[in-house]
């Protein structure tokens, strides 16, 4: 299932690219919390000609070079994010094909054997009760005796329903809603 694999892989760079993005933004938002502190405090440093000024204003100008760094690189980190969204739905649709076709190919075989052995089922249950039919006339009219004798006990039909007026079986129902309801040709 290449195409689910393929699926699964960009959904956990999409999710490290949120991550990413998380992480840059957290970033910026420090960097600007600390930008204005330390903007006043190299002021206060220059007026009071402390030898320290130096240092701290090369701090702040690496700052300010580092601010439009990041901005760039949180839009450039969105924009991925957002190519993403489009690639990530290809791929979703493309995994979901797969994945259909792979159980529906799974399904179309055991549902084919499943029919046949339902079908088969339903026979030999109609030949049960056509012994226990026979069994019971039998009784009766070759030896007068009670039908109630019958050893062949009486059950509830499971699949032969009581069809009159020539209604169609529930296994052939059945099979008849599988074959129309999955484009599956079953015998």
């Amino acid at each position: 299932m290449e195409r689910v694999k393929r699926y699964e892989r960009m959904k956990q760079d999409f999710t490290a690219t949120d991550g990413q993005i998380i992480g840059l933004e957290g970033k910026l938002r420090d960097l600007n919390a600390e930008y204005e502190p330390l903007a006043d405090e190299v002021l206060k440093l220059e007026i009071l000609e402390d030898p320290r000024a130096e240092k701290r204003k090369k701090e702040l100008q690496e700052m300010r070079e580092r601010r439009p760094e990041l901005k760039n690189e949180v839009e450039e980190a969105k924009k991925k994010r957002q190519i993403m969204v489009g690639i990530l739905n290809e791929y979703r649709d493309a995994a979901r094909d797969e994945i259909n076709g792979h159980y529906m190919k799974l399904f179309e075989e055991r549902i084919k054997v499943f029919a046949k052995k339902l079908k088969e089922a339903e026979e030999l249950e109609a030949e049960l009760v056509k012994f226990r039919k026979e069994a019971r006339l039998a009784l009766r009219k070759r030896i007068d005796a009670s039908e109630s004798l019958c050893k062949i006990p009486t059950w509830p039909e499971v699949l032969l329903p009581a069809m009159k007026n020539g209604q169609m079986g529930e296994t052939r129902q059945f099979v008849k809603f599988l074959a129309s309801n999955t484009n599956i040709k079953i015998d």
